[in-house]
């Protein structure tokens, strides 16, 4: 839509990369591709985190500017949240239903998080296409 709208405009790419990284995130929730690769190949978990790590800073390092003129609070907790999922995930927990409830849980809030952030961020590149509205200043 934002293509169509404005074909040559920098948040298109900003938009683009997000959409990827969310993906990335999505097809391993839902395939389980880091305890499929941990169980089949031996990668250990904390390696695949750290691999979304380093793609999370080097997404922050290449969009600061753009991330600083959002609600970018939202993406930090949101990430936080996703990072404590994954320490939980990592670490030997004893327990039968607190481990489950920590680990989904945060998942779960910094999906919300994430989801509110893109909503409002997607809206803002859509009115200022459009119409050349900026709801967020920056």
């Amino acid at each position: 839509m934002l293509k169509s709208i404005h074909p040559k405009r920098k948040g298109n790419l900003f938009i683009l990369c997000s959409a990827i990284g969310l993906f990335a995130l999505l097809a391993d929730d839902l395939f389980r591709i880091t305890l499929i690769l941990n169980g089949t190949a031996g990668v250990p978990k904390i390696v695949m985190y750290l691999v979304y790590g380093v793609g999370a800073i080097a997404y922050g390092f290449l969009f600061r500017h753009r991330l600083v003129s959002t609600p970018y609070i939202l993406l930090l907790v949101g990430g936080l949240l996703f990072a404590i999922s994954c320490i939980v995930d990592v670490l030997p927990i004893q327990g039968q239903g607190t481990p489950a409830m920590l680990e989904d849980g945060t998942k779960l809030l910094g999906i919300i998080n994430i989801t509110f952030y893109f909503w409002h961020v997607c809206c803002d590149e859509i009115l200022h296409g459009k119409y050349g509205i900026r709801v967020f200043k920056g």
